[in-house]
């Protein structure tokens, strides 16, 4: 039996106790370009979840980086599902010999990772929204710097799946339309016009369920305190507060 065979045989006895991917976990999201600015708090995918649940986790991390405090925090990213695919359509499969094997990772983690690198690998751009004229305001909304990357990467959006913290705005759904994006997911739907031109264009709406929404908030919340200190929290929660009261004194909020 030549070496290669020894080799191939070798490989086929292994069992899969773990594969050789990044020994740390937040080194994956750390090598997807678009998220690589934002920290995402330790975030990992859960198996249990939809893709679209696990998306809209990863934006509303994202969106804890905005600075636009006195007109609301947005975060977007864009997926494009059909990055990773082979001819025909089917979802390419981790090549276990050229992954390895290591010690000390068991199957759980295994399919962790392997989905997180899958979920990852189809993010194209991700942004949350910028002040251009005032000090905190938002006048470039997320979704639109998330198109501006996407182009100045030379990806095309069209057919992508576009995840933002609120539903577009007029303009923003606009802009959407012209990069023929086929998918927009929110935690609310756009109002009823915006909807009717969706469903005339072929784009789909998605909106997260109530329950959905009630436990993405408790492991986001979960998530980013465990990432703080106490003395973190109480200043997080002044800040807050201060900030409510300067939209209340401008009028932004009702008592």
């Amino acid at each position: 039996m030549s070496g290669a065979d020894d080799d191939n045989e070798a490989a086929d006895d292994q069992t899969e106790e773990g594969v050789s991917l990044p020994e740390d976990p937040a080194a994956i999201s750390k090598t997807c370009s678009p998220l690589a600015p934002f920290d995402l708090f330790g975030w990992r995918p859960d198996p249990e979840l939809t893709d679209d649940e696990n998306y809209m986790d990863v934006v509303l991390l994202i969106t804890r980086h905005s600075v636009c405090d006195w007109q609301g925090h947005m975060g977007s990213i864009i997926v494009d599902p059909a990055l990773g695919l082979e001819e025909g359509g089917a979802q390419k499969q981790p090549d276990q010999k050229e992954e390895g094997f290591q010690e000390g990772i068991g199957k759980e983690e295994v399919r962790i990772r392997r989905l997180e690198r899958r979920l990852l690998s189809h993010v194209i751009s991700a942004a949350t929204n910028s002040p251009l004229y005032g000090k905190e305001d938002s006048d470039l909304h997320a979704e639109i710097d998330a198109l501006g990357q996407a182009c100045r990467s030379h990806r095309s959006t069209e057919g992508c799946s576009v995840y933002i913290t609120m539903p577009p705005c007029r303009r923003c759904f606009a802009a959407l339309v012209a990069f023929r994006v086929g998918r927009i997911v929110s935690r609310k739907l756009p109002p009823e016009k915006i909807r009717a031109v969706a469903a005339e264009r072929g784009i789909e709406v998605v909106e997260l369920t109530a329950a959905q929404k009630r436990t993405q908030m408790a492991r986001i919340n979960a998530l980013v305190n465990r990432s703080r200190t106490d003395e973190e929290l109480m200043q997080f929660v002044a800040n807050r507060r201060k900030r409510k009261e300067g939209r209340r004194r401008r009028g932004e909020l009702k008592r």
